[in-house]
């Protein structure tokens, strides 16, 4: 298990061990917030078999299902490569 899973360590421990795997790219996303609210493109790029680069966080989602939400988030967690959770605002 990585550093930045194991909640053994401190939050400065697995912050830096996080930041020391990212790639550039990856750090760019997570700055990213996607704007629009509607995930129905994402559920269905996730359902057609699609990878898609993970964001760092998605507002104005007020209509939207949370059983999308969910599925949304489960891929991130579990289906890219560092397992990032997105903010949703």
């Amino acid at each position: 298990m990585s550093i930045y899973k194991d909640k053994k360590y401190s939050f400065e421990q697995r912050a830096k061990d996080l930041l020391s795997k990212m790639t550039v790219r990856e750090k760019i996303n997570q700055m990213h917030v996607y704007g629009s609210g509607d995930v129905q493109p994402l559920i269905k790029d996730i359902n057609d078999g699609k990878k898609f680069v993970p964001f760092g966080g998605m507002f104005n989602i007020c209509a939207t299902k949370a059983e999308d939400l969910s599925k949304l988030q489960r891929y991130v967690m579990e289906e890219t490569r560092l397992g990032i959770p997105i903010l949703f605002f």
